[in-house]
């Protein structure tokens, strides 16, 4: 009989406590950063991504820092980012093999960024990247 008793106050229990609970809020929190008064912000940022020769680099990574907005580069080395860009946001870009750089937005559009090569690294004929270290050679 007691096993009974308790049974059903653990049933009946969880539904008072989930009556007595706030309702939720009605739309869940976006991910996106809260705008700073006194900033201006870009519906599109564009820009082209270039190796050290003045090639386009495919496959670059652009992205903002602090969100979760990262873009890759084109076969012609241009990237576009759609949506509200806060100016004064840091734009971080990167490739593998190339040196990463971090570049304040300024403008809407960005003039070509230029990356150059690591150090130990050289690109092959079929433009596949190879690096060499002190202990041996590593592929990408």
């Amino acid at each position: 009989m007691h096993y009974l008793y308790s049974l059903i106050l653990a049933l009946l229990l969880p539904a008072q406590l989930i009556a007595t609970l706030p309702d939720a809020p009605a739309a869940p929190p976006t991910r996106r950063p809260q705008q700073e008064p006194g900033k201006d912000s870009c519906p599109t940022v564009t820009g082209r991504i270039l190796d050290q020769n003045g090639q386009p680099l495919v496959g670059a990574t652009v992205l903002v820092k602090g969100t979760l907005n990262v873009h890759t580069t084109n076969s012609e080395g241009q990237y576009v980012m759609r949506g509200p860009v806060t100016t004064g946001a840091t734009l971080a870009v990167s490739a593998a093999g190339y040196s990463a750089l971090d570049i304040p937005l300024t403008t809407c559009q960005i003039s070509d960024i230029s990356l150059t090569l690591l150090p130990g690294t050289r690109l092959r004929n079929n433009g596949r990247i190879k690096r060499t270290t002190a202990t041996g050679k590593i592929k990408y």
